[in-house]
């Protein structure tokens, strides 16, 4: 098992609360709003690794998801979430 496995593992023992705790701090250290794939795009919503792709964002222009610590933080193996979906939607873990 590898680091977001055990990270989702954990995810799911947790609160309502606790998890809307959890998605507010991950929220403060999220780079999309830098990205230029996210820019000028209208786009409103952040952390699309684990939330879900975007319906605004269509072209890419360059990710950064490499560099966001969130990307270190959970364990993640792909990139480009806003367009291609969370990491385990691209894993094929979930829908």
């Amino acid at each position: 098992m590898d680091k977001f496995e055990q990270h989702l593992q954990k995810w799911m023992k947790l609160s309502a609360a606790d998890r809307k705790a959890m998605m507010e701090q991950n929220e403060k250290l999220c780079i999309c709003a830098g990205c230029p794939t996210f820019k000028g795009t209208g786009e409103k919503a952040l952390l699309f690794c684990t939330t879900s792709k975007s319906s605004m964002i269509k072209k890419d222009k360059g990710c950064i998801c490499a560099k966001c610590p969130i990307t270190t933080r959970l364990g993640l193996t792909h990139l480009t979430f806003c367009l291609r979906g969370t990491e385990a939607q691209q894993r094929g873990t979930t829908k």
